[in-house]
């Protein structure tokens, strides 16, 4: 075991190398695991689900209310009989609603620093000609308003200000006020039009006016009641279940098990680069080759150096990912130990193929260089074309294409297969999907490796690749 012996004493030397590229890169990219599985599980934790309320600015210029048409009038006033009154009290229910100061100033001053938004103007004379088009059976026309260019509040705010106008319209037509008294005798007082002035539908059209005129308080006020009823009995509510909590759980478990992909390809590739390019060297290899161990021996004990560095990898790492998942908290159990053990074997197959991928690399006797570069480069391209990072529904189908030809992209589906999120979350824990995408994995691995036999056994037979160029004699004396 003299190979094995000098191959961890090769490790020790180096161990720097380990120390930033494994253990520092593994607290980095498992600590953006932690927080962003944190966030996940903190979000869907909550209770209820309160949406944003719009902030909305109400300029009332009707001329029916006692503030002088600024807007800041509410239905406690004395005058009811302006829609913008009954609109801000509606909006009220589901917006903040702002006041602001009808000058062109103030409005644009609104508007220019994105203060409120959604800005309704309802302009002079509004209530008669809404009361007129809606007695002529015609869609009222709608009131000037300005939205917010920073954010999509402003329109779903005037959504909810077309919903008023539409409720008033139908409240007023089929009197839901309960204001038939009232309606009644406005029909009784109401001024004749003149037969000289007016055709009999115009006539017909006034005196529907001042019906709608006398409805007009009480269906202002069951438009807002409406409103501020259907808010108080629609809340949303976020059923919390077991099997909703268990998803939470295996989301944030599995991004820990992705997140180890970077480092660890990335350490694993170099650290077995540089430890069989060791026993690469021009100088070393001559001397093996004329020591009585045989090559295969040689071979074997190198392997299991590297097999001894995978499997100090695995525990280490699932120790880590145990450790956050229960300071999370994560249920592991709720997860399910078998889905649990399934992800952490899918963890096992990537060292293999990380350690066999730095096997080969260190079959083509590359500089330590030379495998730093290729470790860091491959892995940040596993890292984001392996869905790892991003969701491979809007990834490019370019970037899906070169996932789908490393290793990483079947090392996330095989992860995803036995928690059953992500990418399996429609069909849940699939074992024959896992089993096939961990298969696929382990090919990889044998494809490395193959590859590396086949160098290292061509460089065998042809000494003179990579021997001295030159031959130094020793000064004796």
């Amino acid at each position: 075991m003299t190979t094995f012996r000098a191959a961890l004493h090769v490790l020790w030397r180096h161990k720097n190398y380990i120390l930033i590229y494994l253990i520092g890169m593994s607290v980095m990219m498992l600590a953006l695991g932690a927080s962003a599985g944190g966030s996940d599980a903190a979000s869907s934790s909550a209770s209820s689900f309160t949406p944003q309320r719009a902030s909305v600015a109400v300029i009332n210029r009707d001329g029916n209310t006692e503030d002088g048409g600024k807007g800041n009038a509410t239905s406690d006033d004395a005058t009811k009989d302006s829609i913008g009154i009954g609109l801000r009290d509606y909006m009220a229910k589901n917006a903040n609603v702002v006041t602001l100061s009808d000058s062109p100033t103030a409005l644009e001053d609104a508007v220019a620093t994105n203060q409120v938004d959604l800005i309704i103007i309802v302009p002079r004379g509004y209530t008669d000609r809404f009361l007129t088009q809606v007695a002529a059976g015609h869609t009222p026309t709608g009131v000037r308003t300005v939205t917010s260019y920073a954010s999509g509040r402003g329109s779903l705010a005037t959504m909810q200000m077309n919903g008023y106008f539409n409720m008033l319209r139908l409240a007023l037509l089929g009197d839901l006020g309960g204001n038939a008294a009232t309606t009644t005798a406005n029909e009784s007082t109401a001024p004749a039009t003149s037969a000289n002035t007016a055709t009999p539908t115009n006539a017909t059209n006034a005196t529907t006016s001042a019906a709608l005129s006398g409805r007009l308080p009480s269906a202002i006020r069951y438009t807002v009641s409406r409103a501020q009823a259907r808010h108080a009995s629609s809340p949303i509510a976020v059923q919390s279940t077991g099997r909703a909590s268990s998803n939470d759980g295996a989301t944030g478990f599995g991004l820990l098990i992705k997140m180890g992909l970077y480092p660890i390809f990335t350490a694993l590739t170099i650290c077995v680069a540089l430890l069989v390019g060791v026993f690469n060297r021009s100088e070393v290899r001559r001397r093996m080759l004329a020591s009585p161990q045989r090559v295969l021996d040689s071979t074997v004990q190198q392997f299991l150096a590297c097999l001894l560095l995978g499997a100090a990898t695995w525990v280490y790492f699932c120790i880590a990912i145990m450790a956050i998942a229960i300071a999370q908290p994560i249920d592991v159990a709720t997860i399910g130990w078998a889905d649990v053990v399934s992800a952490l074997l899918t963890l096992l197959a990537l060292i293999v193929a990380s350690s066999a991928f730095g096997y080969m690399v260190s079959q083509f006797t590359a500089s330590m260089a030379a495998a730093n570069g290729i470790g860091v480069t491959l892995g940040l391209v596993l890292m984001f074309t392996s869905g790892m990072m991003f969701d491979p529904t809007v990834m490019p189908t370019a970037m899906v294409v070169v996932g789908k030809l490393l290793p990483g992209w079947w090392y996330c589906a095989a992860i995803d297969n036995a928690l059953g999120i992500e990418t399996a979350a429609a069909t849940g824990a699939d074992l024959g999907a896992w089993g096939a995408n961990t298969a696929i994995l382990l090919a990889y691995a044998m494809a490395f490796i193959c590859v590396g036999l086949a160098v290292g056994r061509y460089r065998r037979l042809r000494p003179a690749v990579g021997g001295a160029k030159a031959t130094r004699l020793a000064e004796v004396g």
